[in-house]
């Protein structure tokens, strides 16, 4: 947390499963566990037993959590596995990759406004449209 955010901001950390690495959380996907608290800035995901096979031998998650109606606007936050105290039981061959630091994107606080509507009237033929939309 950086910016001005503070531990009590954040709460209900959950862990999912990204069963189809999308990037976005929909009902495919697993919740592995939910529930956890910043405890001393720190979030921690235990008692976890994920396994691969030789055709699942990849694995994706994502971390959520509820974000306060008084956060910090500009306040930031960002997931890191610093030391990843991982246990592994590897039959080979395979291929572990260790180390750390992992680190995920710093996501930031925006002060919340007023959604836009989008009506699509007719789309004939498919036109796309590129640029920022902010």
């Amino acid at each position: 947390m950086n910016s001005g955010a503070t531990a009590g901001q954040f709460t209900n950390f959950t862990l999912y499963q990204d069963v189809n690495n999308n990037g976005i959380i929909d009902p495919s996907d697993l919740n592995v566990q939910t529930g956890i608290s910043i405890v001393a800035g720190n979030v921690t995901f235990s008692g976890l037993s994920e396994g691969l096979n030789s055709t699942t031998n990849t694995k994706y998650y994502l971390v959520t959590c509820n974000v306060s109606a008084s956060a910090t606007v500009n306040g930031t936050i960002r997931a890191t596995i610093s030391n990843p105290p991982v246990s592994v039981l590897v039959n080979s061959p395979a291929q572990v990759n260790t180390g750390g630091p992992f680190n995920g994107n710093t996501m930031t606080i925006r002060a919340s406004g007023t959604a836009t509507k989008l009506v699509i009237k007719k789309i004939t033929p498919f036109t796309a449209i590129t640029g920022d939309p902010c």
